[in-house]
C-alpha cells in the first residue's frame, strides 16, 4: 500500500509511520513520507474518508481510457486493493443487457477473513451459476475442496429433492490452444484447428470424470450415514453440469485479423467463446422463465382463492330468500346429519394439532441427536485424516485457536460446522419438511372428504337445497390445500443462510478456549506433542457436538414455528368446516335479515361483478362464476 508494489522494500518504521499518518494517528517515529509515496498515501487517506462516510468511489470512463484502466488496476490488484471490500464494474455489453451479473469472487481466505464471508454469502445465497475456471491440468483437489469449504455443496442439501432452482456448476477450461499447439508439434498430419477440436472433445469427457471423482473424494470420504443424500446432490450437479473448453486468445485474434499474429482458427465459433456466451444468456432466459412461471402460478393461486371467496359470497347473496320456517327445519335435519361427522373431524383436528404442537418438537430433538451422532462419525473421519499432517502444522493450528492456513489448511470451526450442518440439513429437508407436508395434506384432504359428504347430502335433497354454497366452500378449502403443498419452502433459504453461521458462533468459542488453555499449560511443546494435539482435537470434537446440539434444536424449532404459523394462518378459517358449511346452507337469522335488504343485496352483487371484471382475461375462462342475479 505504501510503496505501490509488494516487492518494493522499505524500513519497517517508515511503513508504520506512513500507515499511521493515513489513519489519522500520531506518528511515533521521525520519518516523513517520501515524494514518490505521497500521492499514494493521500489516495489511501481519501479512501478511508469515503469509508467513514459510507460513500462509494465512482469512476466513469469512455472506451480505451488509460486512466480508467489505471484506476481499475489500483483498486483491483494495486495499492488500494487491501482496502476494497467490493468492486463493481459496469460494462455496456450485450451479454449483460438481460440482467446477467458476473461476480469475480475472492478465495475463502482464513478464519474471520471478510473475503471468506463474501464468497460464502454469494455462493450460498445469491449465485445462480458457479463458473469454475481451470487450465489444461483439469480439476484438482483444491478446486473441489473450494466448492466444499465455500459451502456450495452443503447449500444444495436443503433442496436435493427439488433442485430446479439450485445454482448450476459451469467449468470453463482455458489454455486449450496450448495443448493443441503441443499436439501439433508432435503430429503435423492434422491441422492445429483439428487438434484443437479433438482436445475440446477429450477435455469435456476428462473434466466430467475428474470432477465427479474429486467431489466424491472431498465430500464423501467413506460410505455411511448421509452418503446417499450426498450422492443425490452430486448426481444433481452432474445432471446440469456444463463444460466449456475455450480459447480467448484465438477468439481475439480471429476478431482483430492481425496478420502478424494470425490465428490457427478461422471462425469465432471454433473458439467456443460464442457458445459459452450463449450458455450464459440461456441461463438468464431460463431464470427469467422460472421467475415468470412462479409469478404466473402465484397469480393463478391468488385468483383461484379470490374466485372461491367471490363464489361463496355470490352464492350466499343469491340464496337469500328462504323462508324462516324452512331454514329452521333444514338446519335441524342438517345438524343431525353432520353431528357424527363433526366428532370425526374434531378427532382428526386434535391429532393434527398434537402433531404440530407435541410431536414435531420432540422429533426435532430426536433428529438433532441423531444428526449429532452422524456428525461425530464424520468428524472422527476428518480427524483421522489429520494424523498425516505435520506436527508443526497441527501445533500452529492450536496456537491460532484452531485455524491455520499453510502447507495444509486447517480450520476446525468451519470444518466441524460443515460436518454438523450436513445431517442437520438432512433432518429438515428429508425428514421434517416431508412429514409436515404429508400430515398437512392428510388433514386438508380429510376436511375436503368430510365436506364432500355434506355436498352429496345437499344434492340428495333435490331442489330443496342448493349445493352451490357447499361446493364453493369445498373449492375454497381445496385452493388452500394446494397452497399448503409447498409449505415451508420460503423458510429453506432463511434456514440455509443461518445454520452454518449459527453453528460456527457456538462452536468457535470452546475451540479457542481449549486451544488457549492447551498452549498456556505448555502442552504444545516437548516430546509427544502431536499425540497430545490429536487427543485435544478429539476432546474438541466432543465439546463441539455438545455445544452445537442445543442451538441446532433451537434453530429448527424456530424455523418450524414459522412453518406452523404459515399453516395456522391458512387453516384458521376452517376450525370447523362442517359447521361453516351448515351455516352457508341455512345461514343465521341475522344474515337473512341483512340479505333481505334489497338495495344492499343489489350493491353487493354489483361489487361482485366489478371484482369479476377485474380478473385478467387469462384467468377469467377458468375462474368464472354465474352472472345471473
Amino acid at each position: 500500500m505504501v510503496k505501490g508494489n509488494q516487492d518494493n522494500t522499505a524500513e519497517v518504521p517508515y511503513l508504520i509511520d506512513s500507515l499511521r499518518s493515513v489513519g489519522g494517528w500520531k506518528i511515533r517515529g521521525k520519518s516523513q513520507p517520501l515524494k514518490e509515496d505521497r500521492e499514494r498515501l493521500q489516495r489511501l487517506k481519501a479512501a478511508l474518508e469515503l469509508a467513514k462516510q459510507n460513500k462509494p468511489y465512482v469512476q466513469e470512463s469512455t472506451d480505451h481510457d488509460p486512466r480508467f484502466r489505471d484506476e481499475l488496476k489500483a483498486h483491483a490488484s494495486g495499492f488500494l486493493a487491501p482496502l476494497i471490500k467490493e468492486l463493481r464494474v459496469f460494462w455496456d455489453s450485450p451479454l449483460l443487457k438481460q440482467g446477467l451479473a458476473v461476480i469475480d469472487l475472492p478465495g475463502i481466505g482464513i478464519a474471520g477473513d471478510v473475503h471468506r464471508d463474501i464468497t460464502s454469502k454469494w455462493i450460498r445465497e445469491k449465485a445462480r451459476a458457479i463458473v469454475l475456471v481451470i487450465d489444461h491440468r483439469g480439476i484438482t483437489q483444491s478446486a473441489a475442496d473450494l466448492l466444499y469449504k465455500s459451502g456450495f455443496l452443503n447449500s444444495l442439501l436443503y433442496s436435493s429433492e427439488d433442485p430446479a432452482d439450485d445454482p448450476i456448476l459451469i467449468v470453463a477450461v482455458v489454455k486449450v490452444d496450448d495443448i493443441a499447439d503441443s499436439k501439433y508439434a508432435t503430429d503435423k498430419s492434422k491441422r492445429k484447428a483439428v487438434h484443437f477440436k479433438d482436445v475440446c472433445r477429450e477435455t469435456k469427457e476428462t473434466v466430467r470424470a475428474q470432477l465427479l471423482a474429486e467431489l466424491e473424494k472431498v465430500w464423501s470420504p467413506a460410505a455411511g450415514e448421509g452418503s446417499e443424500q450426498r450422492a443425490k446432490v452430486l448426481q444433481n450437479i452432474m445432471n446440469t453440469l456444463q463444460i466449456h473448453p475455450v480459447s480467448a486468445i484465438q477468439y481475439r485474434r480471429v476478431l482483430e485479423h492481425d496478420e502478424d499474429d494470425s490465428p490457427f482458427l478461422s471462425d469465432p465459433e471454433e473458439t467456443n467463446i460464442p457458445r459459452f456466451t450463449r450458455a450464459l444468456e440461456e441461463l438468464v432466459r431460463a431464470r427469467r422463465q422460472r421467475i415468470a412461471q412462479a409469478l404466473d402460478e402465484a397469480g393463478e393461486n391468488f385468483f383461484l382463492q379470490v374466485n372461491g371467496a367471490v363464489k361463496l359470497i355470490h352464492a350466499q347473496w343469491q340464496d337469500g330468500n328462504h323462508a324462516q320456517v324452512e331454514a329452521d327445519q333444514l338446519r335441524t335435519e342438517l345438524m343431525e346429519f353432520i353431528a357424527p361427522k363433526r366428532k370425526e373431524f374434531y378427532s382428526r383436528q386434535g391429532a393434527f394439532r398434537e402433531f404440530l404442537k407435541g410431536t414435531i418438537p420432540k422429533r426435532i430433538e430426536a433428529l438433532v441427536h441423531e444428526a449429532s451422532r452422524k456428525a461425530e462419525k464424520d468428524i472422527e473421519r476428518y480427524l483421522r485424516g489429520l494424523r498425516e499432517a505435520h506436527w508443526n502444522t497441527l501445533r500452529a493450528a492450536v496456537r491460532k485457536g484452531g485455524t491455520f492456513i499453510g502447507a495444509r489448511h486447517i480450520n476446525l470451526p468451519v470444518d466441524f460446522a460443515l460436518r454438523f450442518e450436513e445431517p442437520v440439513a438432512d433432518a429438515w429437508a428429508i425428514t421434517l419438511l416431508k412429514e409436515i407436508r404429508s400430515a398437512t395434506k392428510e388433514f386438508t384432504d380429510d376436511c375436503i372428504s368430510l365436506v364432500d359428504e355434506v355436498v352429496a347430502w345437499a344434492k340428495a335433497q333435490g331442489t330443496r337445497v342448493s349445493a352451490d354454497l357447499i361446493e364453493a366452500q369445498r373449492e375454497a378449502i381445496k385452493a388452500d390445500s394446494k397452497k399448503l403443498t409447498a409449505v415451508g419452502k420460503e423458510m429453506v433459504q432463511e434456514l440455509r443462510e443461518s445454520v452454518k453461521s449459527s453453528l460456527i458462533k457456538c462452536i468457535e468459542p470452546p475451540i479457542r478456549r481449549k486451544c488457549a488453555a492447551f498452549v498456556k499449560k505448555g502442552d504444545d511443546v516437548g516430546t509427544g506433542v502431536k499425540s497430545r494435539i490429536l487427543d485435544l482435537f478429539s476432546e474438541l470434537a466432543e465439546d463441539v457436538i455438545a455445544a452445537a446440539s442445543d442451538p441446532a434444536i433451537q434453530l429448527l424449532v424456530t424455523t418450524f414455528h414459522g412453518v406452523e404459523a404459515e399453516i395456522r394462518t391458512v387453516l384458521k378459517q376452517y376450525d370447523d368446516p362442517l359447521l361453516t358449511s351448515a351455516d352457508a346452507i341455512v345461514s343465521s337469522h341475522e344474515n337473512r335479515i341483512r340479505r333481505s335488504d334489497v338495495q344492499k343485496r343489489k350493491a353487493v352483487l354489483s361489487e361482485i361483478g366489478t371484482i369479476l371484471e377485474s380478473i385478467p382475461d387469462s384467468y377469467r375462462s377458468i375462474h368464472s362464476v354465474g352472472q345471473s342475479t
